[in-house]
């Protein structure tokens, strides 16, 4: 049986604000993934790809790529300072910065919020959807995002018939992160049109230590019209990560590091990579999103890839996940603990807006459920200012001291300034509340969702450019079903 030091030689809470990983550890982690890269190495998929990085110099050991630790050194050297935001105190931050959310994109269902009923996208649903969402979160002045994927296209048109979708609903939600080489050839295309550029790509390795798939052979195909590619993993703690946070992070460390290495020999592209572990429940066997756990393992990731490139911890961004099916109880007090959390620590932005059982379903009534818990807890957050003394308060009191101060100018001009005023919320007396015919804020949700649905798009995209992304699109289809291409 294999044996490690338990010790557990830090420790971990949300107030103590980055203090989990002492520089020696990092650097024995690092160590670690050095190791782990030079004596085990990444497995490779493709044998034309293993071809290649042979070529290169890279060592083969069945069917696995090695990389000696000087190699590994080296590109960690050049490159782990790179792409990074400023790191700043999480003790300093500026709580007047407006509080920003992200709507959840990744879901294939959603919850109707006439029938209620938990229903599959298709192409038709999900533009009606993501024009509702432009039109909210236009309105709240959040970043909007087309919630989902279709699901009556085949999955190598998936990225495709979304990224069409969005630049016909929600422009400023557009994506750019193609899942199959198909969509990607035909994403490049209908980004021109509309005059964006696609000039960077995600890399998904797959845990643990594993790369492959369309993600590397989009970088290589199109590395002329790239400036950059990140790579990322999603290991699930205990289930593809030895059970020790240490070792889970050496394992991620490496397997990130690895891949970046791999394709930046592949294609001379920057490759940019980071390390972060999620929570996995062992009676669901399934990652372990809305629970306390997740907040935890965020701060850590947030902490190690900060130290990792030695930077002060910046919490400016909290997932809000949630596996409940259904707004309620679990989705209400999961998603607003933790955006109470995130935001007690600094965080600005909120990742995952309107979405229920993890990304599996996204709820308009949701997503504006969780824009109000945002804005509450940022009005919690943001404090009140304590003024200097009024020079003329003996005068302000005589003149209102034998009526009430609510008919002064003072309290008439600035109330607002002192008291935020909830659009679903009640703070109503019970009388006054069933006399407003009992709703709740499921009900006010409801009705600001309905209401917009039926409003005019705030957006509309130019009738050229359209017939341009219409006839790439009809391109892209004839590929698929090269008999009959679907309107």
């Amino acid at each position: 049986m294999l044996k490690f030091d338990k010790q557990r030689i830090g420790g971990m809470n949300v107030s103590s604000k980055g203090n989990s990983f002492s520089d020696s550890l990092i650097d024995e982690i690092i160590q670690g993934a050095y190791n782990i890269l030079s004596e085990i190495g990444i497995r490779v998929k493709d044998d034309n790809i293993v071809g290649i990085l042979k070529e290169k110099g890279f060592t083969q050991k069945n069917d696995r790529i090695l990389i000696d630790a000087t190699v590994s050194r080296a590109y960690f050297d050049k490159h782990q300072c790179r792409n990074q935001k400023k790191n700043i105190d999480v003790d300093s931050q500026n709580t007047d910065i407006a509080y920003d959310g992200w709507v959840n994109t990744w879901p294939l269902h959603y919850i109707d919020h006439i029938s209620g009923k938990i229903l599959k996208y298709d192409t038709a649903s999900l533009s009606a959807i993501s024009r509702f969402v432009n039109n909210y979160c236009e309105q709240e002045g959040i970043t909007p995002g087309v919630p989902g994927y279709p699901s009556d296209v085949p999955p190598v048109l998936e990225t495709l018939a979304r990224y069409k979708i969005a630049i016909e609903n929600c422009p400023a939600g557009i994506e750019e992160d193609p899942a199959s080489f198909l969509s990607a050839k035909y994403m490049f295309e209908m980004a021109e049109v509309v005059g964006r550029k696609m000039e960077h790509t995600p890399i998904y390795m797959s845990t643990p230590l594993t790369l492959g798939g369309d993600t590397v052979k989009i970088a290589m195909e199109f590395r002329d019209r790239l400036k950059s590619v990140s790579v990322g993993s999603m290991p699930s703690f205990g289930a593809s990560t030895p059970l020790t946070i240490s070792g889970a992070f050496a394992l991620v460390l490496a397997e990130n590091l690895g891949g970046a290495i791999l394709v930046n020999a592949l294609t001379d592209l920057p490759a940019y990579f980071g390390a972060s572990v999620i929570p996995f429940d062992f009676h669901s066997l399934n990652i372990s999103y809305g629970s306390p756990e997740k907040l935890i393992f965020d701060l850590l990731s947030i902490e190690f890839n900060a130290k990792l490139r030695g930077g002060k911890p910046e919490v400016s961004s909290v997932c809000i996940h949630t596996w409940a099916k259904r707004p309620g109880a679990q989705a209400a007090f999961e998603k607003g603990s933790q955006i109470t959390a995130g935001a007690m620590l600094g965080a600005k932005h909120f990742v995952g807006l309107g979405a229920l059982s993890m990304d599996e379903i996204f709820c308009p009534i949701q997503l504006v459920l969780d824009v109000e818990m945002m804005h509450h807890v940022g009005r919690m957050v943001k404090g009140s200012a304590v003024e200097h003394m009024p020079e003329n308060i003996v005068e302000m009191i005589q003149q209102n001291i034998d009526r009430s101060f609510l008919e002064s100018d003072l309290t008439l001009d600035n109330h607002s300034d002192f008291i935020w005023y909830p659009k679903l919320f009640t703070r109503d007396s019970l009388s006054k509340w069933q006399h407003l015919k009992e709703r709740d804020a499921l009900d006010e949700a409801n009705q600001i969702v309905s209401k917009l649905w039926h409003a005019e798009p705030k957006y509309e995209l130019d009738k050229e450019q359209k017939k341009e992304i219409d006839s790439i699109y009809s391109k892209a289809c004839a590929e698929v079903y090269p008999i009959s291409v679907p309107e």
